[in-house]
């Protein structure tokens, strides 16, 4: 790989992109289950919703005991370090 090939793939980057690698980054750091990281990516701050698919997995998790054990704790934790102007996160 050289340097101009890896200039073009930086510049061609959004914040959205850059914003999920940190959160990539961020559920490793913080040894998030895999259905926990996929409640924070519905519930994150992007002005569009969770794709449908993302949304049908987390509500087919919740027939699980064990994974309604980690999707609900997660759900609550985001509902409440949400301030009253974040209300897009919540509403989703």
């Amino acid at each position: 790989m050289d340097l101009d090939s890896l200039k073009d793939k930086v510049s061609n980057l959004t914040l959205y992109d850059i914003k999920a690698g940190v959160r990539k980054v961020q559920n490793a750091v913080m040894n998030y289950t895999e259905m926990e990281a996929k409640v924070r990516e519905a519930t994150n701050n992007e002005p569009w919703g969770a794709s449908s698919s993302l949304m049908q997995e987390i509500a087919n998790g919740t027939y699980n005991y064990q994974l309604l054990n980690e999707i609900m704790p997660m759900i609550y934790k985001r509902f409440t370090e949400k301030s009253a102007e974040e209300w897009r996160q919540i509403y989703k």
